[in-house]
């Protein structure tokens, strides 16, 4: 059996080809952020090799809460937490990987 993995790239491509379709997402305990809106976020469990192994989509009140939520989801493995365009941070050791 044969894993398909799939490079950081193609996960973004993918997230905007699919922005407005309903998905499953783990929302954090508070109810609204400063402005009343809960934020979304991206956090993306980067294999050996590099590539996106998998990615759990994440609602949070804001930047603090979701690093709060990622550090508990990656749970020393690696990772990269985003919110649209913009890289919350890394976790584990991904600093071998490549492409992401």
């Amino acid at each position: 059996m044969q894993m398909q993995t799939t490079s950081f790239d193609e996960c973004m491509a993918d997230d905007a080809r699919h922005l407005h379709q309903p998905v499953d997402r783990l929302q954090g305990p508070r109810s609204s952020g400063l402005d009343g809106q809960m934020q979304d976020y991206r956090a993306y469990f980067v294999g050996p090799d590099g590539h996106v192994q998998n990615r759990v989509y994440l609602r949070c009140a804001d930047d603090a809460e979701a690093i709060r939520l990622a550090k508990q989801l990656f749970d020393g493995r690696d990772g990269e937490l985003w919110q649209l365009d913009r890289k919350i941070g890394t976790f584990g050791d991904t600093s071998n990987s490549s492409g992401c």
